[in-house]
């Protein structure tokens, strides 16, 4: 009797359980590949999002100068033509990416007749996130642009 209930006993050989193991094994490390990278997106992102932040609220200081400038017809330095900054921004612990604390925001201003100007605005992280990344291009990368005509 007891070799029959052997034979009608269910269940898994040690063949089938190593196999189903493995199938899990790798499933797992694919998904944690997806994790890191989705973890990594999420930080570009949220970098990305705080440098434009921090490009509008410049192109919005840049555009109160320049109705200042056309209310009162005095000139500043910030709206002169040619390339302007760096100055650096400090990001909030909250929004620190990729151990990124602080933006360089630079300004082109050109002028396309009196009273019309080009600018455009990048923000990039500070140089000491170069030592971070693999190549400068790569830090390059990381700089965020906008650009406006200002007009009265």
């Amino acid at each position: 009797m007891k070799e029959e209930n052997r034979q009608t006993q269910g269940g898994f050989s040690l063949l089938e359980m190593l196999i189903a193991v493995t199938v899990l094994g790798i499933s797992l490390l694919g998904l944690a590949q997806l994790l890191g990278l989705a973890i990594q997106q999420n930080g570009q992102a949220r970098l990305d999002t705080a440098s434009m932040e921090v490009a509008r609220g410049k192109l919005e200081e840049l555009k109160t100068i320049y109705n200042w400038q056309m209310e009162t017809g005095l000139l500043s330095s910030e709206l002169t033509a040619g390339l302007h900054g760096p100055e650096v921004v400090e990001l909030p612990n909250v929004q620190e990416h990729f151990g990124i604390r602080r933006l360089y925001v630079q300004w082109l201003v050109s002028d396309q007749t009196i009273f019309r100007k080009n600018v455009q605005i990048f923000v990039r992280p500070t140089p000491e996130y170069l030592s971070e990344v693999d190549t400068a291009q790569e830090y390059l990368e990381k700089t965020t642009k906008i650009s406006t005509s200002l007009t009265p």
